[in-house]
């Protein structure tokens, strides 16, 4: 398992995950991007509509108080995820799905999320 970390700090991000077998089939496109504090205008509102039946996937700029929003849940997560498990320990994330398959999912405990964790 590798460890893939990154900071974004931008207000607007898009994330889309496909299997490394279907990405080569799948065409690529532009995400249109919304100003988010426009969106009460009547042009606005109907250009995102319009995207979203296009394509599915929009993108917002100017989102208020997004950076400290996104932080504090972030910090907020990592509290929550070591609150609950000792230090060295994995969380296990187990999922039995609606043909019965058993889906189980290990990770760390989340202790270098938290610069607070014992």
């Amino acid at each position: 398992m590798t460890n893939n970390s990154y900071t974004h700090d931008t207000t607007d991000f898009v994330i889309l995950i496909i299997p490394t077998n279907l990405a080569e089939q799948v065409p690529t496109f532009e995400v249109p991007n919304f100003n988010y504090q426009t969106l009460d205008t009547r042009n606005t509102s109907n250009d995102v509509l319009t995207a979203l039946k296009k394509n599915g996937i929009i993108s917002f700029t100017n989102v208020p108080s997004y950076a400290q929003e996104r932080k504090s849940y972030l910090d907020s997560a990592a509290a929550c995820a070591v609150s609950t498990q000792e230090i060295n320990t994995e969380f296990l994330f187990h999922k039995t799905l609606t043909d019965g398959t058993n889906h189980y999912m290990r990770t760390p405990s989340g202790q270098d999320a938290d610069d607070t964790a014992p």
